[in-house]
């Protein structure tokens, strides 16, 4: 195998591999990056859940494969002067790498010893704009469960119905849905795995280009740029979300977004999460008073807000409150709820892109 290429992609490719490499692993090969050279040059991480692929220009002078160490050669990747950089492997899986005045020589593993991924047998796809899928996931993913208990909450539910595809997420404490208009005739949901989902973000462009998902039963592809990733999808009912997002709510107000956070993470601080004790926000007379009180500390703030709802204070945890202010695009949206024990709800003030709902906690 020899090829030659360009520094920075060759840095970039390699990099985005090794998002997908199994950092321990009893079969060294899934420690490496499989490096081929065909009809194009790619590099492939794969820890055998989560697979990327990334291709860059070369000039390929001869075919082949390899594998090496991932953490080393993103190391060399990255020390790598500018330039032209020059890979060779021999028939003994002994290879160099050149650029510039730095050399390389370095033992490999042979490609064939790479497992291969299974073959996706689409019969689902659709595509959507990269930057609006980057803020739909940025919109969902902070409540994606951690909790193994039920791994179907472990990722994100892509729900996809009447040419508008959802995003939805929950860890049992709190739900989050992002909707958005999507190129597709079809009817379907699937799971994406969170850790799938994390690594689709950091890849994808603040661009318009396309991100194409196929899909097969247990298996999707998605094609971002120069750049594949494979993965598993998750198994299990997910939460029939419908009925909690349409539920009437009896109280609605208007809140600035922006002075409803500077509130909140002013009272942060002294916020003991070993204590869990909640955040109480209490609304009357067009004032939203935030208070937090605990055997170490106290603090409180206030801010506004406009419309009519009956007089209430509800307990809720800051953090939750917070990463859905976060990701709320909007300078307004409403503040909703009916009664002092039932969730609160923070949605889009004229349309539906948004919903979040936060469960309460009791007040002593």
């Amino acid at each position: 195998m020899k090829f030659t290429c360009k520094k920075a992609e060759f840095s970039e490719a390699v990099s985005t591999a090794a998002r997908a490499v199994s950092p321990k692993s009893s079969i060294p090969a899934l420690e490496g990056i499989l490096i081929t050279a065909g009809e194009s040059l790619t590099f492939c991480g794969y820890d055998l859940k989560l697979g990327i692929t990334c291709s860059c220009e070369a000039d390929i002078a001869e075919k082949g494969s390899i594998i090496l160490n991932a953490r080393l050669l993103s190391e060399i990747a990255r020390k790598l002067p500018d330039g032209e950089v020059f890979i060779s492997s021999d028939e003994t899986d002994k290879v160099k790498i050149l650029c510039g005045l730095s050399e390389y020589n370095l033992t490999g593993i042979p490609g064939e010893e790479f497992p291969e991924m299974p073959l996706i047998d689409s019969d689902r796809s659709f595509s959507i704009n990269s930057d609006v899928l980057k803020k739909m996931i940025s919109g969902t993913i902070f409540s994606i469960s951690t909790n193994d208990t039920k791994p179907v909450f472990t990722g994100c539910l892509f729900d996809i119905r009447e040419g508008t595809l959802k995003l939805v997420s929950t860890d049992n404490y709190r739900l989050s849905v992002c909707r958005n208009p999507v190129d597709c005739e079809g009817e379907f949901r699937f799971v994406v795995p969170g850790d799938t989902l994390r690594e689709i973000a950091r890849i994808l462009p603040d661009s318009e280009d396309k991100a194409e998902f196929e899909l097969a039963e247990k298996h999707a592809l998605v094609k971002i740029g120069s750049s594949v990733i494979f993965s598993g999808l998750l198994d299990g009912q997910f939460l029939r979300y419908e009925n909690s997002v349409a539920a009437p709510q009896k109280n609605a107000v208007i809140i600035s977004v922006s002075k409803l956070t500077e509130c909140v993470e002013r009272v942060s601080p002294v916020v003991n999460d070993k204590l869990r004790n909640p955040l109480r926000l209490k609304l009357e007379d067009g004032t939203i008073r935030l208070t937090y009180t605990s055997s170490t500390a106290n603090a409180k703030d206030e801010t506004g807000y406009s419309g009519r709802c009956e007089p209430v204070e509800v307990g809720l945890s800051n953090k939750f409150l917070l990463d859905a202010l976060h990701a709320i695009p909007d300078e307004e949206c409403e503040l909703c709820f009916n009664t002092q024990t039932s969730p609160m709800v923070l949605r889009q003030k004229d349309g539906d892109a948004y919903f979040y709902m936060i469960a309460l906690m009791r007040l002593n």
